[in-house]
Formats: C-alpha cells, sequence, structure tokens
C-alpha cells in the first residue's frame, strides 16, 4: 500500500473495530477489511459500485500472514455484508453501516446499552508505518481503544493520559491480562504509549501535530477559589486548569474539547504542598463541569 498525504485518512465505527472485532474468532477479517478501505474508500464516498480485484499475496505480505489465513479473513467478511463476491477474484467494498445496525439490534435483544455512535480516524501512513515497523494486530487494536477512551484522536496534544484501567481493556476487549500487558510493553517500545515520573500511562498522538499556538493568559491554576480567575481559564481555549494529586506532589492538566467534554491531559510535577479540602472539591467541580463553582464550596 502506497503512502498518501499525511492528512488521509478514513473512519471506523467503534462498534465494529471493538465490540464485533472481539466477538471474531479470527484476528485478521477486520484489519483486512480496513486495509481495503483504506484502499478504495473513494469508491464508498462517490457511492460508485465498482469492483475491484483483491491480491492475497500483498495483504499476506504486509500483515505478515499466509494466503490461507488471507483467504479465510475474505470469506469472514462476505459473510457478515462487508465485502460482496462480485466475481472470481473481483469484489465490491460494502459499507459497515448495514452491518453496524445489525450489531445494535442484537445487542437491543440481549439487553445490552448499545453505545452512541463514534468513528475512530485511521491514518493510512500510521497504519502502514506501525505494520511495516513490524507491529501486531491486538497492540494496534488496544492503542485506538485507548485513544477512543480518552479521546486522543480528537485532541491534538502529544500526550494524553489513559482514563481506563486494565481490567476494563480486557473485559470489552474480551482479551486475557498477560496479552494485555505484552502488547502495553510493546507499544511502549514503539513510543505509542510511555509512562511518566509518576508511574502513569499516556498514550501519543498518532498524526502530524499542528503548528504549536500559544495560550495567553494565566495557565497556573494556583488557586482555584479566587473566582475572578473563571473566566481568564475558560477563555484559554482547550486549558481548563490543574487536577493536583492529593499528596500534592503531581498535577494533571485538565482540558476541555468542543465535541468531547472534559478530559485529562498530562501530568508534571507540583509543588509538593496537599490541596485543601476546599480546593479538592473545587478541582473536581472544574474536572465534571468545566468550571469552579460560582460561589465557595466552604464558607469561613
Amino acid at each position: 500500500m502506497n503512502y498518501k498525504n499525511a492528512k488521509y485518512h478514513i473512519q471506523i465505527d467503534s462498534l465494529l473495530l471493538f465490540n464485533l472485532n472481539a466477538k471474531l474468532k479470527q484476528t485478521f477479517p477486520i484489519w483486512v477489511y480496513i486495509y481495503l478501505k483504506l484502499k478504495y474508500n473513494i469508491f464508498l464516498q462517490r457511492k460508485k459500485e465498482k469492483v475491484f480485484n483483491i491480491d492475497a499475496n500483498t495483504i499476506a505480505m504486509f500483515f505478515d500472514i499466509n494466503r490461507a489465513t488471507v483467504f479465510d479473513s475474505i470469506n469472514l467478511l462476505i459473510n457478515i455484508g462487508l465485502l460482496t463476491n462480485i466475481k472470481r477474484g473481483y469484489y465490491k467494498l460494502n459499507s459497515e453501516r448495514e452491518v453496524i445496525d445489525t450489531i445494535k439490534e442484537l445487542m437491543q435483544k440481549d439487553g445490552v446499552d448499545v453505545p452512541n455512535d463514534s468513528f475512530i480516524p485511521i491514518y493510512l501512513n500510521f497504519f502502514v508505518n506501525f505494520f511495516n515497523d513490524g507491529g501486531f494486530p491486538k497492540e494496534l487494536w488496544i492503542y485506538y481503544y485507548l485513544i477512543s477512551k480518552n479521546k486522543h484522536f480528537a485532541i491534538e496534544k502529544e500526550y494524553l493520559e489513559i482514563n481506563v484501567n486494565q481490567k476494563q481493556v480486557c473485559q470489552d476487549l474480551r482479551m486475557d491480562h498477560r496479552t494485555f500487558k505484552q502488547c502495553i510493553t510493546k507499544l511502549v517500545e514503539r513510543g505509542l504509549v510511555k509512562k511518566d515520573e509518576f508511574g502513569v500511562l499516556l498514550t501519543k498522538f498518532h498524526k502530524p501535530l499542528k503548528k504549536k499556538r500559544t495560550i495567553e493568559g494565566n495557565k497556573e491554576f494556583n488557586q482555584p477559589h479566587n473566582l475572578s480567575n473563571n473566566n481568564d481559564i475558560l477563555s484559554n481555549g482547550l486549558f481548563l486548569g490543574w487536577y493536583k494529586s492529593k499528596d500534592g506532589k503531581s498535577k494533571t492538566e485538565i482540558l476541555k474539547s468542543t465535541k468531547f467534554g472534559i478530559v485529562l491531559g498530562s501530568s508534571t510535577v507540583a509543588d509538593g504542598v496537599p490541596p485543601t479540602n476546599e480546593e479538592i472539591l473545587i478541582q473536581e467541580h472544574l474536572r465534571k463541569y468545566g468550571m469552579v463553582p460560582e460561589r465557595p464550596v466552604f464558607e469561613a
């Protein structure tokens, strides 16, 4: 697969990538679909009923698998409706929308809460580089899951704190803890996940960052109880304030995304002074609502 413009990407529904992929007994079908969609998405965008030949050898080399696995993946994609076999060796790519609707119906019948639609951007150059560097699907699967949870695919910050624990990841992806730890170790080695000085895991932004913009105003949140700071904090764009640890040794950025709400950013060293009860409640309010209370939580 050839490189394209750095901004070129496709959108994959999270239900397809996580819920359906977790239920399949085979590892590669969804990744083969992503490979094909990255290559032929223009046909879906322009609603062209165009067929194409699938080169099993090229796909096998790309994922470092055998041809039999490629054909098994193709057959499964046909069975679930993501591909249509037009004639021998030629196929038509289908949108995942119909498959997603079926997944939702099955989830509703099983009494499972259906999550809101969310889409994960898959950047072609990033995808190609990952597998060219010897990456494995389960590693990338976990990475996409993590950035779907902390919304790092939408927030242009180099590192963002992971906001889910190991138990939840393994439960949602139907993965054992040993495999998860092995994949996290590999992601750390590849630079897609890092552990800061406080042992907090952070994901790395997966596409080229735009030129940094200077944030004016008082970025520090040393006195969150000072209500005059409220408008300044909210006018500074993504940055809202600091979430200080109870021991006062570290503090984490509180960021706001117009689309995804309040998220935690990266951590840094604090002054070592534990926050007061009032400051704890105020930063909790800021983290939850995106603003400090209109009046002090405690009265003297």
